[in-house]
């Protein structure tokens, strides 16, 4: 938590965000669930601003990945409104492209859909 705090305001938003990302989990793991809370709406101001402005698509991207990752691990529904994953990943670099396949399929898995989860990863892999 102590490394990634320095990064939580970064002028690089791919840094920024995995400093969200990073420290949101470690916050809850530590018990300080609002500081976890905190820096999850960090990551959905994120979203709020590259949805809304004229921002690069790989940085929309970014956003969009982040806040799935916090909101599906954290078993949140994304909001009615928010654009799918599916259509940023694209414009992931590909180790996070990877991620979020398998984050897609993990969250039709806490659906009960085991059957469609399991195709998505050997869709993919």
């Amino acid at each position: 938590m102590e490394t990634v705090k320095d990064y939580l305001d970064h002028d690089d938003v791919m840094l920024w965000l995995s400093a969200d990302m990073l420290y949101t989990f470690a916050n809850l793991t530590l018990g300080d669930s609002q500081a976890a809370q905190r820096t999850r709406e960090d990551v959905h101001q994120c979203l709020t601003w590259a949805m809304q402005e004229d921002t690069p698509v790989n940085v929309k991207a970014a956003c969009l990945f982040a806040f799935y990752v916090i909101s599906t691990f954290l078993h949140i529904p994304p909001e009615e409104g928010t654009p799918p994953l599916q259509q940023y990943i694209p414009y992931l670099p590909i180790g996070q492209r990877l991620f979020a396949v398998s984050l897609l399929a993990h969250e039709i898995y806490l659906r009960q859909d085991y059957a469609k989860a399991k195709g998505v990863v050997q869709g993919h892999f």
